[in-house]
């Protein structure tokens, strides 16, 4: 029964053969930067279809459904949020800048991710895109929808930025 058995001593690793030494990085040393020793030549990088697993929705909802917005996170490729406004009963609005439209502020409605709070944002939706038909040069002044997508199983809404009055 031989074991292979590895004996490290100032950061370098031997086998009991000799034939095989690293150098490994030593966190304590005077030049932790130096480049004579061994790292991980790449670094792994999480596909498009791991992150929007509908498996792993615990990583980015709460038990609620809400989803869970991080400063800095970019939507649909082209919302960057960059501030948290509030929550409701259907769902959570952040501030985000438009990168296709010059960083324009928006408002995003990030609708909560389950069936019943789906359906009545699926409504939400209808009615403003009829309101907003109705009234194409907004002479009645209803709120702006400028379009729609889904982030991770959720139906968001892109509206103009409002403030509290």
């Amino acid at each position: 029964m031989a074991k292979r058995q590895m004996i490290v001593q100032e950061g370098n690793t031997e086998s009991d053969t000799g034939q095989e030494k690293k150098k490994q990085l030593d966190m304590f040393s005077e030049d932790m930067f130096a480049e004579n020793y061994s790292s991980p030549s790449s670094v792994q990088k999480i596909s498009s279809r791991a992150q929007e697993n509908p498996n792993l929705t615990d990583n980015w909802d709460d038990a609620e459904g809400y989803y869970r917005v991080r400063i800095g996170e970019v939507l649909d490729t082209r919302y960057t949020v960059y501030g948290y406004t509030g929550q409701g009963v259907f769902s959570n609005v952040v501030r985000a800048r438009d990168m296709a439209r010059g960083n324009q502020d928006v408002a995003v409605k990030i609708i909560r991710n389950n069936e019943v709070m789906h359906r009545t944002g699926l409504k939400e939706l209808e009615m403003l895109r009829r309101l907003n038909d109705a009234d194409p040069d907004d002479k009645f002044h209803c709120l702006r929808l400028f379009r729609h997508f889904f982030h991770k199983q959720h139906l968001c809404l892109v509206f103009e930025p409002l403030s509290m009055n």
